[in-house]
């Protein structure tokens, strides 16, 4: 009797929810189930073949908290599909300024993040930018072997070599499609890539960052746990995670 008790308050609560909303041309269904918080998710998820998952990393769940690292990092972690995390201190209302932006290592699994940013911007009407971040700190050459007053510069020619592969790596996916709202962008950093990721969004205002959980960074790899959920950990806005398959 509890349990049945439960459900019907939690499709109270989301009827409600529902008619504070304006969704427009989009049909709102409510479906209230019972267990687990993010297992019930991810099975709800899987059995209906959700494409989208779109969920804050903080909620309540009784008296406690749906906080990062509990409910929507399992969720994260498990989900047959992406999913969008909006952290609980993003001060960027969905979509205010119309810009996404898309980091790229330039392997495939990070391009992964490409087509769904680009089908979400086209239906917002968002511009979207291409960002690929120069670490700085790739290996040198095996030619390039400096000791003393010559290192620098070396690097120097190094850092640059990097930066212009870049930008015509970016400019080989930009010049693909044929898209007014569609820039790119080269930032170097000697810090962490995710931390420049995060600069970028908030210096220009983005609205979402989507990003690929695993990708190519230098010799290593975006491995999940790493560049994407630093960046979910720090972006002052929206985020959206592709999955992708390790390699």
């Amino acid at each position: 009797m509890y349990k049945r008790q439960g459900v019907d308050e939690a499709q109270s609560y989301l009827r409600a929810v529902v008619e504070t909303v304006d969704a427009g041309p989009v049909q709102v269904e409510v479906q209230a189930v019972s267990g687990a918080p993010a297992d019930a998710i991810v099975r709800y998820a899987e059995e209906h073949n959700i494409d989208l998952i779109v969920m804050s990393s903080h909620g309540r769940t009784g008296s406690s908290r749906w906080v990062y690292g509990s409910v929507a990092e399992k969720v994260l972690h498990h989900a047959p599909c992406a999913t969008v995390i909006i952290r609980a201190h993003v001060a960027v209302a969905m979509f205010q300024n119309r810009k996404i932006l898309v980091p790229l290592d330039g392997s495939p699994l990070a391009e992964r993040a490409l087509e769904p940013a680009l089908a979400i911007a086209q239906a917002v009407q968002s511009d979207v930018t291409l960002l690929r971040v120069a670490s700085g700190r790739e290996p040198l050459p095996q030619s390039m072997s400096p000791s003393g007053e010559d290192l620098g510069v070396v690097r120097d020619i190094a850092a640059a070599q990097e930066r212009a592969e870049a930008e015509a790596y970016l400019q080989r996916i930009y010049s693909a499609r044929a898209n007014r709202h569609l820039f790119f962008d080269v930032v170097t950093t000697g810090g962490d890539i995710a931390d420049a990721i995060v600069s970028y969004a908030d210096e220009r205002h983005m609205d979402l960052i989507v990003i690929s959980s695993h990708g190519r960074s230098g010799i290593g790899r975006w491995l999940h746990g790493s560049v994407a959920e630093k960046v979910l950990r720090g972006a002052d806005c929206a985020t959206l995670i592709i999955r992708g398959a390790l390699a």
